[in-house]
């Protein structure tokens, strides 16, 4: 996964399993939660900011394999591109042990001031630390969000 930065391990719960047998459509967004989480940890350093969120604004993924009951998944993460108070994620989430990518995603953020109850910029320190992880700035983007 040389080309998500972070990533997140998580092994297939019970519970995630549906009447099929296999991980309900359902789950992958918890498990892209998951990986959204430890990106913020690691690059952001969420605790830093007291106040300032992001809001999830749209996401999708596409189901490409099954993924079972005893099955241990990692998903990758990166920012492909940044806009003025938004940015993208992808994900990718293999099997760990056949290495098979089961499913590919993104989604779109929104730094949001909680408190101020507003979408704010993304400052100079936030683009160097996405750019100190991910090896290069990834590139600006112009939409409405």
């Amino acid at each position: 996964m040389t080309r998500y930065p972070v990533t997140a391990r998580i092994e297939v719960r019970w519970r995630d399993i549906d009447a099929l047998g296999h991980v309900n459509n359902a789950v992958y967004f918890t498990y892209l939660e998951v990986a959204r989480g430890r990106y913020f940890d690691q690059v952001f350093r969420r605790n830093e900011f007291p106040g300032i969120t992001c809001l999830l604004v749209a996401v999708s993924c596409d189901y490409l394999c099954p993924i079972h009951q005893g099955d241990v998944v990692e998903v990758g993460i990166r920012i492909p591109a940044v806009g003025e108070t938004s940015f993208d994620f992808e994900y990718e989430t293999r099997t760990v042990k056949e290495t098979r990518v089961v499913a590919r995603a993104r989604s779109t953020q929104v730094l949001y001031d909680r408190i101020a109850g507003w979408k704010i910029p993304i400052t100079q320190d936030r683009l160097a630390a996405i750019t100190d992880v991910q090896g290069k700035q990834p590139p600006r983007i112009k939409r409405v969000t």
